[in-house]
Order: structure tokens, then C-alpha cells, then sequence
């Protein structure tokens, strides 16, 4: 049987995280790509960029925020209406 990539993914992600030192190292070295970048102009922040540059920015945080809500709706609408767990027969 054959995984699908999102599987595959998740696997890999699980191994790379499962050791700390090594998820320590990762996370140093894209906060300073990510230092490097905005020292060279490739990434501004909010406050740097004219309103022009915000709006589309701000209209994709809108639509992953109400997609979000909607996922996180649809969660608790099926917790709520899924019946509790039977007691264990002794």
C-alpha cells in the first residue's frame, strides 16, 4: 500500500522533530535566513510596507482566519453532537 503525500510528509516531520537538538539547530538557522532576508530587503514587515502592499496581505489573513473558524466550527459541531464513550463492562 502506497502512502499519500501528506502521510509521507507527516512521517518525515515526526523524525526531524523527534530529536530536540537537532529541531533546535533547524529553527536557529531559519530565524537567521529569516534575519539575513530582512537585512537585505527580500521580507519587510507590516510596518515597512504602504498600504498598498498591506491590503492583499491583510485580505489573505481575512480568508485563513474565516477558513480557520469555519474548521474549528466544524470540529466542536462534531464533538458536540458525538454520544460519550460507554462505560467499560466489567
Amino acid at each position: 500500500m502506497s502512502l499519500e503525500g501528506a502521510e509521507i510528509a507527516r512521517r518525515y516531520r515526526e523524525r526531524c522533530d523527534a530529536d530536540p537538538d537537532r529541531r533546535r539547530k533547524y529553527l536557529e538557522k531559519e530565524r537567521d535566513k529569516w534575519d539575513k532576508d530582512r537585512e537585505t530587503g527580500k521580507k519587510k514587515g507590516v510596518n515597512e510596507l504602504s498600504e498598498r502592499e498591506k491590503r492583499p496581505k491583510r485580505k489573505n489573513w481575512r480568508e485563513a482566519k474565516s477558513q480557520a473558524r469555519a474548521r474549528n466550527m466544524t470540529s466542536a459541531l462534531l464533538q458536540s453532537e458525538t454520544p460519550p464513550n460507554s462505560p467499560a463492562a466489567p
